[in-house]
């Protein structure tokens, strides 16, 4: 199980949810099994059920899941502590990516990747999702931290621009 906590701005936990897993398709956080849609991003906070939340954070061992339901492609390193810091995505205090509500996708600020879609999966669901010989693992941002510094951060598409496949508005 893993647990989303929403924390106001004074930081101070305001609700406790708990879940297998959680999908995230853009600035929305979402589950097919109880709650429906969890959370969605605008304007620089998590709204909940007409509630605005600085964060989401996210506490119990849990992967990032990449790719379809159906078939998964790529998955994180076990974590035991994710947050939606803003429009930031953080796995154990260090950011990994930015969303971007003008391109409604994810940008890696550690790897040079960048998404629409991800599930965070709780260790206890994830052999029933995931067959482990059939998925790379990613370290997503869990390099050195002597190294860190001479890694670029990820700003592959000016603002005015639209990623690959997409069209300006």
């Amino acid at each position: 199980m893993v647990h989303l906590t929403f924390h106001g701005g004074s930081g101070v936990p305001a609700l406790r949810l708990r879940v297998t897993d959680f999908r995230v398709t853009g600035g929305v956080l979402w589950d097919h099994l109880e709650y429906g849609m969890i959370a969605s991003y605008c304007d620089g906070c998590w709204k909940h059920r007409r509630r605005h939340y600085s964060t989401v954070s996210v506490s119990g061992p849990c992967c990032l899941v990449f790719g379809t339901t159906r078939d998964p492609s790529l998955r994180s390193e076990l974590i035991g502590l994710l947050s939606f810091d803003g429009p930031i995505l953080r796995a154990r205090g260090i950011a990994i990516a930015r969303y971007r509500e003008e391109h409604e996708m994810w940008f890696g600020l550690k790897r040079p990747l960048f998404w629409s879609a991800m599930r965070v999966v709780g260790v206890e669901a994830l052999s029933a999702m995931v067959n482990p010989s059939h998925i790379d693992s990613i370290n997503m941002a869990f390099v050195d931290r002597r190294r860190s510094s001479s890694l670029p951060s990820l700003e592959p598409f000016p603002s005015q621009a639209a990623p690959p496949g997409r069209r300006p508005h």
